[in-house]
């Protein structure tokens, strides 16, 4: 299954260029963590881990999440593996978090109503999302072929150590 992130929400480009966040300036610092993270490591199950942590944490601070979010960013690169200097210089470099703020928002449906957004196989999940495991599971595209691989189990263990080598050696 293809799981693609996009931590833009309901920002948008003014017209003279600015941009703006739903819930403000941290908002949108916020979604430059998690933009960063994507671009720096783009393996789905490099990123996850970081992703999430910033997510429930977003949560755990309640109203004016921004400011307490951004502060979780550091611990949660650490507890996911990824390099928070690397993280943050990402972040912090003002012509990068720019073009990647530019990337997610084309990247962003033009005619999403909220979020999140959760498209299965391209249509719009009945559920917004919280039953998506089951909507993937059951979805055409998503079914797997029952035809047998010829490889045996080494050479597939061997295809990934050389998989978690690759990710350990991008996370550093």
């Amino acid at each position: 299954m293809n799981v693609t992130m996009v931590p833009f929400g309901n920002a948008r480009f003014s017209k003279s260029g600015k941009l703006e966040c739903q819930h403000g300036a941290d908002e949108c610092t916020a979604n430059s963590w998690e933009q960063c993270a994507i671009s720096l490591y783009p393996d789905f199950e490099d990123h996850w881990p970081f992703y999430l942590c910033l997510e429930k944490s977003s949560l755990a601070c309640g109203e004016g999440a921004g400011a307490c979010t951004i502060k979780a960013a550091p611990r949660c690169a650490r507890s996911s593996g990824l390099s928070e200097k690397k993280l943050k210089a990402c972040v912090d470099d003002p012509e990068m978090s720019m073009a990647l703020q530019h990337k997610f928002a084309q990247l962003t449906p033009a005619k999403h109503q909220y979020t999140p957004w959760v498209l299965v196989d391209g249509k719009l999940s009945p559920s917004d999302g919280d039953k998506i495991l089951h909507e993937a599971a059951t979805s055409s595209s998503s079914s797997r072929s029952s035809s047998s691989s010829s490889s045996n189990g080494s050479s597939k263990q061997q295809e990934e150590e050389q998989r978690r080598r690759r990710r350990r050696q991008r996370r550093q």
